[in-house]
C-alpha cells in the first residue's frame, strides 16, 4: 500500500491509529468512526455536532447567511451538490471544490455543510455559496 499510485489513499491500521496518505506525505491520526448526520438549527450560538466538532453562530450585520423564513440544516455530507461560491467562477460539485482546497478525501464524509431549505448555502472554514 506505501507504494500506490499518487491518486490513491492507502490506509494503514494499526490498534486505534490509522496511518493515511496524502499529497504525497503520510499522516499518523487516531482513529475516528464516521457519523452521518442532520440536524436543524434553532438558534443556538454553539452546537455540538456528532463528531464532537463545534460549529460557532454569531451575528453580523452584512456579512455570511442571510437567515430568511427557511430552516437551516447542518448535515454532513450526504450527496454530491454543485453550489458557486465565488463570483466570475463556475459551479462545481462539492468533489471538486474538496480537491481544489485539497481537502483529504477521508475529512469529507464528517465536514459539515449548511443548507437553507434544500440549497446548499455554506461549507464551513470554506466559503458561502452565492
Amino acid at each position: 500500500q506505501m507504494l500506490s499510485s499518487e491518486d490513491k489513499q492507502p490506509q494503514i491500521s494499526w490498534g486505534s491509529w490509522v496511518l493515511r496518505r496524502h499529497k504525497g506525505a503520510w499522516f499518523a491520526e487516531k482513529k475516528v468512526q464516521s457519523h452521518s448526520y442532520q440536524i436543524q438549527w434553532s438558534g443556538q450560538s454553539i452546537l455540538k455536532l456528532p463528531n464532537g466538532d463545534l460549529l460557532k453562530f454569531s451575528i453580523q450585520k452584512g456579512q455570511g447567511l442571510k437567515l430568511g423564513s427557511m430552516p437551516l440544516t447542518i448535515q454532513s455530507r450526504l450527496d454530491n451538490p454543485i453550489c458557486k461560491p465565488f463570483a466570475k467562477r463556475p459551479s462545481k460539485t462539492m468533489k471538486k471544490w474538496w480537491q481544489e482546497f485539497a481537502i483529504p478525501a477521508h475529512l469529507r464524509m464528517d465536514w459539515p455543510m449548511i443548507y437553507c431549505g434544500s440549497e446548499l448555502a455554506m461549507v464551513p472554514k470554506l466559503f458561502i455559496c452565492e
